[in-house]
């Protein structure tokens, strides 16, 4: 399947992309506690490629999870624009829980909300959670314009800025439009970047 990607120039790899098939795939990293050392195992940022290249549907890419085993964790986003449908599935290196989507729009940071982490296991969450909830409360007090979308992803308690990591790219996307918003010349790329819409032809 012809596939767009989204990251730093030279990227062959990374963890935003969108598809012929109107699928918007994105992944956000997350800890996990398994130990994966069997050679079979693949990077998140691979896995998300492989997605779109192979997948049609939010199901297509439930299919491939079940099928592979991962390094890493992740909150994997998923929209699928045919059907206006989408999805946050919380990934260990070889589980996923669905997140449950009755609210208007689903947000997701570096953390687990659903998934039941073991009692030994303890991961420093706070920044992750205090951005997630910022993020919730811009959502809920503005419309989904780009430019409010934007400042969203632009306000420094959601961005992340650590001066040696943090926001190299950022994306706005309706899929069910083919409408795709990119900044990444910049950074924090959100609120420093130049936003612009991606045109293209398959």
């Amino acid at each position: 399947i012809p596939v767009m990607i989204f990251g730093l120039e030279g990227d062959v790899f990374t963890g935003t992309g969108f598809n012929k098939e109107k699928l918007w795939i994105h992944y956000n990293w997350l800890p996990v506690w398994e130990k994966t050392y069997k050679k079979e195992a693949i990077d998140p940022f691979i896995f998300v490629r492989a997605a779109l290249e192979n997948c049609k549907s939010i199901d297509d890419v439930i299919f491939l999870l079940n099928k592979t085993l991962r390094n890493a964790g992740m909150n994997l986003f998923i929209i699928d624009g045919k059907k206006n449908e989408y999805a946050i599935l919380e990934c260990t290196c070889s589980s996923f829980i669905k997140r449950d989507h009755d609210e208007r729009y689903l947000v997701g940071a570096n953390h687990y909300n659903k998934t039941v982490i073991p009692d030994d296991i303890s991961f420093d969450y706070g920044d992750s959670y205090k951005r997630q909830k910022k993020a919730e409360k811009l959502l809920a007090e503005k419309t989904d314009s780009v430019g409010g979308l934007i400042k969203i992803l632009a306000d420094p308690e959601v961005e992340q800025d650590r001066k040696l990591s943090g926001t190299v790219y950022s994306t706005i996307s309706c899929p069910k439009k083919d409408e795709v918003f990119f900044s990444y010349d910049k950074f924090p790329s959100a609120s420093r970047g130049t936003w612009e819409k991606v045109t293209w032809k398959w």
